[in-house]
């Protein structure tokens, strides 16, 4: 889906952050793993591990304990709309 879109640009090169598969991240960029089924990561896609858990010396270990913070609060707020 992400390639057949019109304003797909395959020339930009997009990193995506996550915190989990750490083991398959190498395989997946490296488009030996599938993503799912037989989807593989589009060829200007790179995956980056993070963690909130891991010392924050990285800009990515930043980035994802900001956010995990965040969608934490966000939760709390959605779930308990009277405590806001």
């Amino acid at each position: 889906m992400i390639v057949l879109d019109k304003g797909y640009n395959p020339s930009l090169l997009i990193g995506i952050v996550v915190d989990s598969e750490q083991d398959y991240i190498e395989a997946y960029n490296k488009r030996l793993k599938p993503i799912i089924d037989d989807f593989y990561l589009p060829e200007n896609f790179e995956l980056m591990y993070a963690s909130a858990d891991a010392s924050n010396d990285t800009i990515l270990n930043q980035a994802i304990t900001y956010c995990d913070k965040t969608a934490t609060q966000r939760i709390k707020e959605l779930t308990n709309p009277s405590k806001q």
